[in-house]
């Protein structure tokens, strides 16, 4: 077991987003092994949005390349919202490749880390991003846009439904 996070963290919800359940539990497992509380999962980007009008969130690890949303593109979609412009977010993902990088930063990602990561590093950023942050976690209701007009997602299951399944990928 790791060293645990500082008492003042630990009631701070974590929204962890990757289409790989195996990365999901890893992720999951480790931040409530150091004492999170509220670590929450979505398969994707699209799952993600409908975990964000249930939940508040402090901060979202996310993965690049997913269906339905990508990371990037959730990103972007949270980075032109006036409500969650500023949350946290740390894109995880298998590849280093310098262009990915600069396009994530310059579209407004706060950290980046490459799968697999190293346990402490995850830590290391995760303390410091919630500590430093002054993000006031709210629900967050965001419309995709596509085509030029906004449409909103399909957000046809149920609350219930969204939380069984987050909790089946821990």
């Amino acid at each position: 077991m790791e060293d645990k996070i500082p008492t003042s963290l630990s009631k701070k919800r974590i929204l962890v987003i990757d289409d790989q359940g195996a990365i999901r539990v890893v992720f999951s497992t480790f931040l409530k092994d150091i004492g999170f509380q509220h670590v929450d999962c979505a398969m994707d980007g699209k799952d993600a949005l409908k975990l964000m009008r249930i939940y508040p969130y402090d901060l979202i690890i996310c993965d690049w390349v997913m269906p339905k949303l990508s990371g990037l593109e959730l990103l972007v979609m949270l980075r032109n919202s006036e409500q969650a412009k500023e949350i946290p977010f740390i894109m995880a993902t298998s590849t280093s490749d310098t262009e990915d990088v600069k396009q994530a930063i310059d579209a407004g990602v706060t950290d980046y880390i490459i799968k697999p990561f190293q346990p402490l590093q995850l830590k290391q950023k995760v303390i410091s991003h919630l500590s430093k942050s002054d993000y006031k976690s709210q629900k967050i209701n965001l419309k995709q846009e596509k085509s030029g007009k906004d449409e909103e997602f399909d957000l046809d299951k149920s609350e219930q439904e969204v939380e069984a399944q987050s909790s089946k990928a821990e």
